[in-house]
């Protein structure tokens, strides 16, 4: 198993454990929040669709784009919110983190590599929030591979919106 199966099959299981987790507890399982507007993707990337929350896979890079969001009022803040996409990793070393804003919200910034199976892997990512949800978009995959989907992710981040 390369490393970009093992990526995506060690994010596929964070994005599906909350759901088997509901489950055992008689909970409903999570949803993505529909105040969201998502932009869409180019040919180049194909939509993950056994996920619970929105993610996208390069064909040529295999980095992904995700976006997770919570809308349980007080669960997460801006900073927090990014352990939902590093817990996972082994060896995990915050390269840069800041405050920031993203189309006029206030956001936080992290960037964060670290390892799964062994692997290097590196995530970038952004919080905001919106009425009571908070949502965090990332960029993840392999560190030699992941200024290649720069500009697809600052896309992604730009064309974001919110339903009013």
């Amino acid at each position: 198993m390369n490393l970009t199966q093992k990526f995506i099959l060690s994010f596929a299981a964070l994005l599906l454990i909350p759901g088997c987790i509901s489950n055992m507890f008689k909970e409903p399982k999570p949803t993505f929040s529909k105040d969201v507007v998502l932009p869409e993707f180019s040919s180049d990337f194909n939509t993950l669709s056994d996920n619970v929350y929105p993610a996208w896979k390069s064909k040529a890079t295999g980095n992904v784009i995700s976006m997770v969001s919570d809308c349980n009022e007080g669960n997460f803040n801006l900073k927090s919110i990014h352990g939902l996409m590093s817990d996972s990793l082994d060896k995990v070393k915050v390269i840069e983190e800041k405050p920031t804003t993203l189309n006029t919200r206030k956001s936080y910034y992290k960037k964060v590599r670290g390892e799964i199976d062994g692997k290097a892997i590196e995530i970038q990512s952004y919080s905001v929030q919106h009425l009571k949800c908070t949502y965090v978009t990332s960029l993840a995959g392999n560190p030699d591979k992941i200024n290649l989907n720069q500009n697809d992710f600052k896309a992604f981040l730009q064309k974001i919106d919110f339903k009013k």
